[in-house]
């Protein structure tokens, strides 16, 4: 064959090739409703030391402060999960580390 008549060719595969992930991304993907994360942890989450994450319009996150149990200081750590607007804010899991001597 002759040689414009093959990078011709190929370039039409190439462009049908880019034009199908297009379609496929930013037109058909979103109406397909595949989950955008589905990974548990994340990288943005280990940075942050998972303290914080998000699920639809809530957030979950963890608090740390130390109470005083029979005059012993120990740490106390709650799971709390509000409305992403800051409303309904409710602790929904409380650990007391105990540590007997």
């Amino acid at each position: 064959m002759n040689k414009k008549i093959v990078i011709a060719i190929s370039f039409l595969v190439v462009l049908a090739v880019v034009v199908s992930l297009v379609l496929f991304f930013w037109v058909l993907r979103p109406s397909l409703d595949l989950p955008t994360s589905g990974r548990g942890n994340t990288i943005g989450n280990s940075v942050n030391f998972g303290i914080v994450t998000a699920d639809d319009d809530w957030v979950f996150y963890i608090d740390t402060q130390n109470v005083t149990i029979s005059s012993v200081e120990v740490p106390e750590s709650q799971i709390i999960r509000m409305r992403d607007d800051g409303s309904e804010r409710e602790v929904i899991y409380t650990n007391i580390a105990l540590i007997e001597a």
